[in-house]
């Protein structure tokens, strides 16, 4: 792994030992998602808050992917192609918490993480 992330404060984030503004929760969050897809996640559904706000997380997603070695493309504005280390081709779609979400995940079996907490 082509590692520039500072562990110690990842470590400290997801402990709730650093909280607060711009700590790195949303950076924790990609890590998620990264994390869920070398565990063997095929289907990852991101909550964000507003739409707008893919633009800063999937900056961030995609250099976390990069260290990861995860090969990915994207097929939208909203959903991602990546490919796991044992050759499963893994969806990651984002979703807006403000539309109809509910109805969205009754009965959804994908991995959540949720941007709108971080």
């Amino acid at each position: 792994m082509n590692n520039t992330t500072d562990i110690n404060r990842l470590h400290d984030v997801a402990s709730g030992r650093l909280t607060g503004r711009q700590c790195g929760t949303t950076y924790l969050a990609c890590h998620d998602i990264c994390g869920a897809i070398e565990l063997g996640e095929t289907n990852i559904l991101a909550i964000v808050k507003a739409m707008r706000d893919i633009g800063y997380i999937t900056f961030m997603l995609e250099g976390v992917m990069n260290e990861h070695e995860l090969v990915f493309r994207r097929l939208s504005r909203e959903k991602y192609a990546v490919m796991s280390h044992s050759d499963e081709s893994v969806v990651i779609e984002f979703i807006s918490s403000q539309s109809r979400i509910h109805e969205r995940l009754a009965g959804n079996r994908s991995h959540i993480v949720d941007f709108v907490d971080y």
